[in-house]
């Protein structure tokens, strides 16, 4: 209880002492007196507190309502401190809330500055939702990115609405939401829909948004529209892949980050995701080239014009100009990846050899073919001298036996010089249609006797191989030469391989190659599985007099030969070796033509491809009328092709279908059984129902055979004029 008046305790006061003596009358008045006194003082103290507690209140009220700034303090008694106090929390008050106050300004002019900030993004949309996924925050950029009139048009709508304009796109945005949801930040390209209904391209993070106690309140999305990246990128790709030249980009240790499709190309890939998983180190043939590539790249930032062979995931070795430079740096300065270029120039370099070669092989046969006739011409002056010595009659015998040696001597060394005037071209038999395929069976009879007993010698004749344009002796000499090289290689036991074969080449095979042009050729080849050769050996291998055998083991002429004997056929030869792996020669000579003039012995030659050449299959199992009748042939304007057997028919018709016009066929064939021919026609006829057949045989063979389809018959035997009208017809008539 608090104490406001003192009277009570007067009261008792006096009390007390009166009832220390007996109690008396005065004793009463005295105390009533005194009791009333007291009251009074009370009463008076009452009055003044409460005016005192009034002001306060009234001073209170005047500081709430701003009126004042303090209390009045009156006096040091209680109430005086109270007053006091008072005024000490109201300053306090006063000065919370002006940081109250100075805090909301500040709260404003940063919600301000973010809005202005939004708002000014104008490049990037930015867009925060709730957790039902409504937009509840857009600024300008948003509106200007998705083509609203003010940031309000788009709060309320659905975030996903925006980002999922297609239904295979909804299932993916959502996957994405829900990856933010659980706490993570994702970034990457979406489809976004405009207001207008058109779709674009956009670069987009979004994060999640939550409150301080880790509640989800939603999502912020900042979106910048990518629509002309992706064109320009659209457009680099192009011009980036249309490049004919191989473009790439590697990191530093050497992995594929982009390349182009010549690219894949060049390394043998099908696609560009390929180059991807191949590594910079497996291209190259020499490990050593690619230091030096990385050596001088962390020296200088670049490297041009570096020559180096790479090999192709297929096998292929190729020789490439490569130029390379730093692509970008990485944040601590050093280099991150290198942008580089591969040039293939292996046909260039080929092309450079082959030039070079050309050009050593024409100085040399000049000169090879002025020595020869220089050296012609004093042979020419010791020969007859000998000659007369040996006739002269007072010569002893001693005398003409060194005359004789003096003849052998001028007649091996003139040998010599007709292989030297072969391999300058200043000296070639006549030439005319020659089967190869007889040359080669005359050549190997000679030969197999000359083989070791270890040597094997094949032949592998195509029935359909041609005539060739050539002089016989020469090339009868070219196989001799190419067998007897291949015996040396192979040495005690080996194998040997003839082949021929007939071949139409077109401009990208010839280009390049010397001596081809476009057109049918006769194949001769010769494979051996002896030492084989380098390429330092390779690139002089027909030099005259250059040869890798020991001493007095040969002359270093015989290559050299066959290069003079195909050069001046108008031909070509071609090489293939490897150390320890054999060697292969293929000889290409052109295909002979006899062409009709206003003189029928008249013989024009040349390269012609097949599709203008009069073809006749000749048929026959007797060699000497299929040689006959190609002689004949030849003689009448057209080129015929033998075979000696049904089956050989049927396989050389299906391979030349389209240049043969024609099928001379024995009206007996002892291949067949009981010698009936009437099967190879419907073979023939199963290749091109549209085949043109000629019957030969006596009047009974074809009169068994007139109901095969035939649109022709030829009685035997025939003469040129016979045979070029049933031929003349053949051509004219339809089956």
């Amino acid at each position: 209880m608090v104490i406001v008046s003192g009277a009570p305790l007067g009261a008792a006061i006096v009390a007390g002492s009166l009832l220390e003596e007996p109690m008396t009358f005065g004793h009463l008045a005295t105390a009533l007196t005194l009791t009333a006194f007291i009251f009074g003082v009370a009463i008076v103290s009452t009055r003044r507190i409460a005016s005192r507690l009034r002001r306060l209140a009234e001073a209170a009220e005047q500081i709430g309502v701003g009126g004042a700034d303090s209390l009045p303090v009156e006096g040091d008694d209680e109430i005086g401190r109270l007053g006091t106090v008072l005024n000490r929390m109201v300053e306090r008050l006063q000065r919370a809330n002006e940081d109250v106050v100075q805090a909301v300004a500040d709260h404003m002019e940063t919600l301000e500055l973010r809005r202005s900030i939004l708002d000014n993004a104008a490049e990037y949309a930015i867009l925060s939702d709730d957790p039902q996924g409504l937009i509840v925050l857009a600024n300008e950029g948003a509106a200007r990115t998705f083509g609203f009139e003010r940031p309000e048009d788009i709060e309320g709508k659905r975030l996903i609405d925006f980002l999922a304009p297609e239904e295979g796109e909804t299932k993916r945005v959502e996957q994405i939401l829900r990856t933010v949801e659980s706490g993570r930040t994702w970034s990457g390209r979406v489809t976004c829909r405009h207001s207008d209904g058109r779709t674009f391209p956009a670069s987009v993070r979004i994060s999640p948004r939550r409150d301080r106690t880790g509640c989800l309140l939603g999502r912020v999305l900042v979106l910048h529209d990518v629509s002309r990246e992706v064109e320009a990128e659209r457009r680099y790709g192009d011009l980036f892949h249309s490049l004919q030249e191989a473009v790439y980009v590697t990191t530093v240790d050497g992995r594929f980050l982009e390349a182009n499709e010549a690219m894949a190309r060049l390394v043998g890939c099908e696609s560009v995701e390929e180059v991807r998983e191949l590594h910079c180190a497996d291209l190259y043939v020499d490990p050593a080239d690619r230091e030096v590539w990385l050596a001088t790249l962390e020296r200088d930032g670049t490297i041009r014009d570096h020559e180096v062979q790479i090999r192709t995931r297929d096998g292929r070795v190729l020789t490439c100009i490569e130029s390379s430079r730093a692509l970008a740096l990485s944040s601590g300065g050093t280099t991150a990846s290198y942008l580089g270029t591969l040039v293939d120039v292996t046909e260039r370099r080929r092309l450079q050899k082959q030039l070079a070669r050309t050009q050593r092989m024409e100085a040399v046969g000049t000169l090879a073919g002025g020595l020869a006739h220089d050296f012609n011409n004093i042979l020419a002056a010791i020969e007859p001298n000998a000659e007369m010595i040996q006739m002269d009659p007072a010569a002893g015998p001693s005398v003409k036996d060194r005359a004789t040696t003096i003849r052998e001597a001028v007649r091996r060394a003139g040998g010599i010089t007709s292989k030297l005037l072969s391999f300058a071209r200043t000296e070639s038999g006549p030439r005319s249609a020659v089967e190869i395929n007889m040359v080669v069976q005359e050549a190997v009879r000679l030969l197999e006797p000359t083989l070791p007993e270890g040597v094997q010698l094949t032949t592998e004749l195509a029935p359909d191989a041609p005539s060739v344009l050539a002089d016989a002796t020469s090339l009868h000499q070219l196989l001799i030469n190419l067998v007897l090289n291949a015996r040396d290689a192979v040495g005690q036991r080996g194998s040997i391989s003839i082949t021929t074969d007939a071949a139409v080449l077109d401009e990208a095979f010839c280009s390049g190659r010397e001596g081809l042009q476009p057109g049918a050729y006769g194949v001769l080849s010769v494979v051996d599985d002896g030492m084989g050769m380098d390429e330092e050996q390779l690139e002089r291998l027909f030099d005259p007099f250059y040869t890798t055998k020991g001493v007095a083991q040969g002359s270093g002429l015989g290559l050299s030969v066959v290069y003079g004997i195909v050069s001046a056929c108008s031909g070509h030869i071609a090489v293939a070796s490897k150390p320890g792996m054999g060697t292969r020669f293929d000889a290409y000579i052109p295909e002979a033509m006899r062409v009709m003039g206003d003189d029928q012995d008249a013989l024009s030659w040349g390269r012609v491809p097949l599709d203008q050449i009069n073809c006749v299959l000749v048929v026959d199992d007797e060699e000497v009328v299929r040689r006959e009748v190609v002689s004949m042939l030849h003689g009448l304007g057209y080129r015929g092709v033998p075979v000696a057997n049904g089956e050989s028919a049927v396989r050389a018709f299906r391979a030349r279908r389209r240049q043969i016009e024609l099928v001379l066929l024995d009206a007996v064939l002892e291949d067949q059984a009981g010698f009936d021919v009437r099967p190879v026609i419907r073979e023939l006829q199963e290749v091109d129902p549209a085949v043109r057949i000629v019957l030969m045989g006596s009047e009974s063979q074809l009169r068994d055979a007139q109901d095969a389809g035939v649109v022709r018959s030829l009685q035997k035997p025939f003469d040129a004029a016979a045979l070029a009208a049933a031929v003349g017809a053949g051509k004219k008539t339809a089956p």
